[in-house]
């Protein structure tokens, strides 16, 4: 399970964002392989788009 670095709490997930690029007309470019993700901890909100940089994986 992972364990939240920050707050130290057991998560069965994180949420995870999208971040889209914009082009000059406001369009929203939701092409998958230019979107950049986000792992976001659900009980504190630490974020960073590596899993690794804020849970750890403990077993049971």
């Amino acid at each position: 399970m992972w364990k939240c670095k920050c707050c130290g709490e057991k998560l069965i997930k994180f949420a995870e964002t999208k971040f889209y690029d914009i082009d000059k007309n406001g369009n929203i470019l939701k092409d998958e392989s230019d979107s950049e993700g986000s792992f976001k901890c659900m009980y504190c909100d630490y974020e960073s788009n590596n899993i690794n940089d804020i849970a750890e994986w403990e077993e049971d």
